[in-house]
């Protein structure tokens, strides 16, 4: 994946661009459109992101009952059906944005 990656310099380009404009606007369906849209494959994209969502899920709730807490995390693993929005949401948690100046 790396080496294709590198091989499309450009395109990686452009996709940084749109999703750094997406996430400063909040735009979720452009990052989910972009990431589930790419060239990576169901594998892939369970690797990338649903296996590590899914871990953070299994740890975050026994943080945030000790303490307040704030998580950082690439913007891709907001969006979809296992990203942390929606699997929190699902837990009982309210999950708002922080509002970005851009």
């Amino acid at each position: 994946m790396l080496d294709e990656t590198l091989k499309e310099k450009n395109v990686l380009r452009e996709q940084i661009a749109i999703m750094g404009k997406a996430y400063v606007t909040q735009d979720m369906k452009a990052l989910y459109d972009l990431m589930y849209g790419s060239n990576y494959n169901q594998e892939e994209l369970k690797v990338l992101l649903d296996e590590r969502n899914n871990s953070w899920i299994n740890q975050l709730p026994g943080m945030m009952e000790k303490q307040s807490l704030f998580v950082a995390v690439g913007a891709l693993h907001l969006v979809g059906n296992s990203g942390l929005v929606n699997q929190l949401s699902r837990l009982g948690y309210t999950v708002k944005p922080l509002k970005l100046r851009g």
